[in-house]
C-alpha cells in the first residue's frame, strides 16, 4: 500500500467531524466523524438542535470495532491495589 493510499489516523486526543452527505432522515446525524480518545478510535456523530443557527450539538460517540453503530460497550479496567509501594 502506498503511502496515499493509507486510511488516516488522528493524533492521540484528536478528532474531526464533516458534514454528512447521506443524511436521509431527521434521525440520521447532521455530521459524522471520528476521534482518538487514548489510543482508541471511535466513530463520532452529531446533531444539532437548530441547524439554522448551529447552536446546542447532541454527540453520539461508538468504539470503532468494523462498523459504526456496533459498540460491544467499554468495561473499566480492573485497578489492583498497589500495596508495595505504600511507605507505612
Amino acid at each position: 500500500m502506498s503511502e496515499h493510499n493509507t486510511p488516516f489516523k488522528h493524533k492521540e486526543n484528536r478528532g474531526s467531524l464533516f458534514p454528512n452527505e447521506k443524511k436521509d432522515t431527521e434521525m440520521h446525524p447532521d455530521f459524522k466523524g471520528s476521534i482518538n480518545v487514548a489510543g482508541d478510535e471511535y466513530w463520532v456523530s452529531m446533531w444539532t438542535a437548530d441547524p439554522d443557527k448551529k447552536t446546542a450539538f447532541s454527540l453520539s460517540v461508538t468504539k470503532k470495532d468494523g462498523a459504526p453503530g456496533k459498540s460491544k460497550g467499554y468495561k473499566v479496567p480492573e485497578q489492583k491495589e498497589d500495596t508495595e509501594s505504600i511507605p507505612f
